[in-house]
């Protein structure tokens, strides 16, 4: 007949493949980040920029360099975000402006994303919208993972050519896990 002997035999290689693919998932996707994709990838990155957030996590900023030849004052990256607590799974929208002389040209953006500061979490690109009134990227996006712990550490970067030069800014941004 066809017994329980033939379903034992399939399904033991079966569940001990799933395993294996299981246990290969973790190791492979959930893996330690240096936060830094864009240099893994080649693209070699002149100058990084931490900008520095408020308490609130409301606004996080960074001196951009100016090029040799710019007599006027440095100007400031900020980082506006609308949701501080960086819900899972909801849209979240940030505002990136060069405040001071000259704002920021459409020309300067390169790509932005966010992924996991200390675990890889995949990389979530931020999709932009240039707002040439006010001179600013308003960035979109989502993060499509679940925090399991009561707090995760996400990175947004955010890659500009500024003076022929490719910079990387990032900020550092705590992630509250809600009930």
């Amino acid at each position: 007949m066809f017994g329980s002997e033939n379903l034992v035999m399939t399904t033991r290689p079966a569940r001990l493949i799933a395993v294996v693919f299981c246990y290969v998932g973790v190791l492979v996707g959930c893996g330690e980040s240096d936060g830094f994709h864009s240099e893994r990838l080649g693209q070699p990155i002149a100058q990084r920029l931490e900008m520095r957030c408020d308490e609130e996590q409301t606004r996080c900023s960074a001196v951009l360099p100016s090029s040799p030849n710019d007599a006027a004052q440095p100007q400031t990256l900020l980082l506006r975000l609308q949701a501080p607590d960086l819900p899972a799974l909801t849209p979240l929208t940030f505002e990136l402006e060069a405040d001071g002389e000259g704002g920021f040209d459409q020309r300067v953006f390169i790509r932005a994303w966010i992924e996991g500061r200390d675990m890889f979490m995949g990389e979530h690109l931020l999709q932009p919208d240039y707002d040439p009134a006010r001179q600013i990227f308003v960035l979109k996006g989502m993060i499509p993972v679940c925090v399991t712990g009561s707090e995760m550490v996400w990175r947004l970067s955010v890659e500009l050519e500024l003076n022929n030069t490719k910079v990387l800014a990032y900020a550092d941004l705590r992630s509250l896990k809600h009930s």
